[in-house]
């Protein structure tokens, strides 16, 4: 590389690199600080520990999140337990929270930023989301604006879209402390079971299911004997036998559920727990489930409350002929089991009575009928099931099928053509041509008077069999072996 080819390369590295930190410049524009101090936070003087009330409100309604003595529960929702992961998050946030721009805006720009109260504004694209923090006597009200969106770098034809990266946020009603910062708050909303603590019952190692509806004759029971095994039919009755395909689902039933939302204060009447679905579920473990299942909701949605109990052998006994060293081993791992065991009993139990309202896949695989789980009559093949009620050699075209109960009459069958013997040699002359000999007319057939909606259909089938059946005539007769040899004399 000679001097002259270097300083092109220096150049040209000089030029990229500049127009990389351009770019990069102009892409963190938004972010950069103006008139703020990167020490500064929105709220100076958060009370991080000592918070007490939260009141979520926006153009949708409002929550209410209480801190008591066993922790934080929703309001809206009869007490019920919050969900703490999601409230330190949004505590968390506030506390750290910094600005990264403070534009100077005045109250007229309020419903361009989205800032505007809720409880005042008309319009409701225009409100902010209004969080307000409670701590002894005093408390911090932030409002939570319209989100700021960063275009994505392009990557195909489709372009990069965009996503949100911060939301103008002010505190109180001062519009000098209006604000852009980096958090998102994607997660706060009014929607009390949006806040709701989600833990739930899981039921494990299945042994037995009995399942209990209104309409007696659909009730089941089924057992197995181990984890890995399949179940079999408790009452069985004659010519019932279970379809291990149909119940195999029945193994993992509720293994990890969720519930959509909690109505306890809903009545019996209104939630069909009055009359409920019935079904009792008992583990390897010792632990017993009683399920009562409602109606559904608008959405689709069930009503379900249940009970448990548990029978914990707190007592290990040890095997025949088991060993010093392994007795201790087995017994530690023994008690942790137990210990286990004694904690979800003891939190599931916190659970047991309320009203919940589940997805309609968790509880559809229990949820069928007696007949749902057993194996069908055995069907024909779907030829024959196509061609029944036809004469031989009849068949419906795709698609259509013969009504239950009606049978054609039988159509006599086409004769068939004798094959065309072998032309002997003449001498000294060409082979004479074998002339096909002509099928037998299709108007000879004489067939018995059909329905009127099927005389069409056996008409084109027979028709379309004699016309085969020239047509290979035909064929073997162009086939025919020819020769201009004289006979050997």
């Amino acid at each position: 590389m000679n001097q002259k080819q270097l300083g092109i390369l220096v150049a040209l590295v000089v030029v990229l690199g500049g127009a990389g930190i351009v770019a990069f410049k102009n892409q963190k524009s938004d972010w950069s600080p103006d008139s703020s101090s990167s020490d500064d936070k929105v709220i100076a003087d958060f009370p991080l520990n000592d918070v007490s009330e939260i009141a979520i409100r926006d153009k949708d309604g409002e929550v209410n999140l209480t801190k008591g003595e066993g922790g934080w529960t929703v309001k809206e929702r009869g007490g019920y337990a919050a969900n703490f992961d999601n409230i330190h998050e949004l505590l968390r946030t506030v506390w750290e929270m910094e600005p990264v721009q403070t534009p100077k805006v005045g109250e007229s720009h309020l419903g361009r930023l989205k800032l505007l109260d809720p409880a005042q504004s008309d319009d409701a694209e225009k409100a902010a989301t209004r969080v307000e923090f409670r701590a002894g006597g005093a408390s911090h009200t932030l409002r939570i604006g319209k989100e700021h969106m960063r275009k994505q770098q392009a990557q195909g034809p489709m372009g990069g879209g965009s996503f949100p990266d911060g939301r103008y946020v002010m505190v109180g009603d001062d519009l000098a402390s209006i604000s852009l910062v980096e958090a998102t708050f994607s997660s706060v909303t009014s929607a009390a079971a949006d806040w709701l603590n989600k833990d739930f019952i899981k039921v494990e190692k299945i042994k037995s299911i009995t399942y209990t509806p209104a309409q007696a004759t659909n009730a089941w029971s089924v057992t197995r004997d181990s984890d890995a095994g399949d179940y079999t039919l408790v009452d069985k009755k004659e010519g019932e036998e279970l379809d291990s395909s149909k119940t195999s689902s029945l193994k993992y039933l509720m293994s990890s559920p969720s519930f959509v939302d909690v109505a306890n204060d809903k009545k019996d009447e209104e939630t069909g727990l009055d009359k409920p679905t019935k079904a009792s579920i008992e583990t390897f473990d010792g632990f017993s489930y009683d399920l009562s299942i409602g109606k559904q909701d608008d959405k689709e949605q069930f009503f379900l409350k249940f009970d448990v109990s548990a029978k914990i052998e707190k007592e290990r006994k040890p095997a025949e002929g088991e060993k010093p060293e392994d007795k201790e081993k087995l017994d530690k791992e023994h008690a942790e089991k137990v210990e286990k065991a004694g904690e979800k009993l003891a939190n599931e139990k916190k659970l047991a009575g309320t009203v919940f309202v589940v997805s309609k896949y968790t509880v559809d695989a229990l949820m069928k009928s007696r007949g749902d789980l057993m194996k069908g009559p055995e069907k024909e093949g779907a030829a024959a099931a196509h061609g029944a009620g036809l004469p031989p050699g009849l068949n419906l075209p795709p698609g259509m099928n013969l009504p239950p109960g009606v049978n054609l009459p039988s159509v006599p069958s086409v004769p068939s053509v004798p094959p065309t013997p072998p032309v002997p040699p003449a001498p000294k002359a060409p082979a004479p041509k074998a002339e096909a000999p002509q099928a037998t007319d299709s108007s000879a057939v004489k067939t018995p008077p059909l329905p009127s909606d099927l005389q069409k259909v056996a008409e084109e089938a027979v028709q379309k069999t004699l016309d085969e059946a020239k047509t290979e005539v035909e064929k073997a007769a162009e086939e025919a072996p020819k020769t201009d040899a004289a006979p050997k004399q």
